[in-house]
């Protein structure tokens, strides 16, 4: 019976080597002398699965079946596959930036605000806020639960010397051992004194940079660290990046400079970091990209239009040759 039920129930991908692979491959597209390198070094899903969509036929007759376009050659694959782990170094490279900035810019407010005359004020529930109908109160324990577990870890040299020299550890310290994540939830849980003096903070280096002043809302910096954070972590664990769309939508309502997107893609994410950057930063930022889109766009010798692949990433046309 068991043996039916499976029949019934599980179709198995069989195994297949890398000669197989080839097989498979050369079917449906023109190969070159070194697929099968590549197939050694790269998993076959995460190259045809992860990459294969936007040259696809678009044909509602072929019910669900792969079909690529006339010429295709398994090289174009590889071209998007590349791109997306230059996007994904890129990226990461400058989200963990954000990520720095705004443990500093946290540690040193909430320090000043709630750190003078009590040991350890990262760790009372009353310099937070707890929300509307307690809805914060989730996000502050998990944060408090995690700062209590690094301040009681001795295996950490820095940690285990003010616990016992001190016997406090200061918060722009311990805040370092936080993550991209456990910051976002963090500061969601701020008190409104706290939050503006970090808007503030950020629009003033906004000013030393461009000369004006911009305007960076509470809600804006909390949607795009939750946002930044979720695209962080594609980046890290070499998942697809052009295409990815947070869960959290960036509201950028009234936010100076940002544009007016689906506020959940990648464009959002650049455009974000414009805010928190240096303008140095944020020009070496622009280059590269423009570089690798433009490196992409030569590569794929027009089987398709590179806009095909900005639209995806909710880029403007085009915007690489501006």
């Amino acid at each position: 019976f068991s043996d039916i039920l499976e029949r019934r129930f599980f179709v198995y991908q069989p195994f297949k080597k890398f000669k197989e692979q080839e097989m498979i491959i050369s079917s449906r597209m023109s190969i070159d002398k070194d697929t099968i390198s590549i197939l050694k070094r790269f998993n076959y899903y995460s190259i045809i699965n992860f990459y294969k969509a936007p040259f696809l036929e678009k044909n509602k007759n072929l019910r669900g079946k792969d079909k690529y376009i006339e010429n295709f050659k398994f090289k174009y694959l590889k071209s998007l596959h590349d791109f997306d782990r230059e996007l994904r170094i890129l990226f990461f490279d400058n989200l963990t930036l954000l990520e720095s900035f705004f443990k500093t810019a946290i540690s040193y407010y909430f320090s000043e605000t709630n750190g003078i005359l009590k040991k350890n004020s990262y760790l009372l529930l009353e310099n937070y806020n707890t929300g509307k109908e307690n809805s914060n109160i989730l996000n502050i324990s998990m944060v408090v639960n995690k700062l209590k577990k690094i301040k009681k870890d001795n295996e950490k040299m820095i940690i285990r010397h003010y616990n016992t020299t001190k016997d406090n550890i200061p918060f722009w310290i311990i805040i370092h051992y936080l993550t991209f994540g456990d910051i976002s939830k963090l500061y969601s849980c701020l008190h409104k004194n706290v939050y503006d003096k970090i808007c503030d903070h950020f629009k003033n280096l906004y000013k030393e940079e461009y000369g004006n002043l911009p305007n960076i809302t509470h809600s804006f910096v909390r949607t795009y660290l939750v946002a930044s954070s979720h695209f962080r972590n594609v980046a890290a664990h070499n998942e697809r990046l052009y295409e990815f769309s947070s869960r959290e939508t960036v509201n950028i309502k009234r936010v100076s400079d940002m544009t007016s997107n689906r506020n959940q893609k990648l464009f959002t994410i650049y455009e974000g970091l414009k805010l928190f950057l240096s303008k140095e930063e944020f020009d070496v930022l622009t280059e590269k990209l423009k570089l690798i889109i433009k490196t992409l766009e030569d590569k794929l010798e027009n089987i398709i239009n590179i806009n095909d692949i900005l639209s995806r990433m909710d880029f403007p046309n085009d915007w690489h040759k501006n």
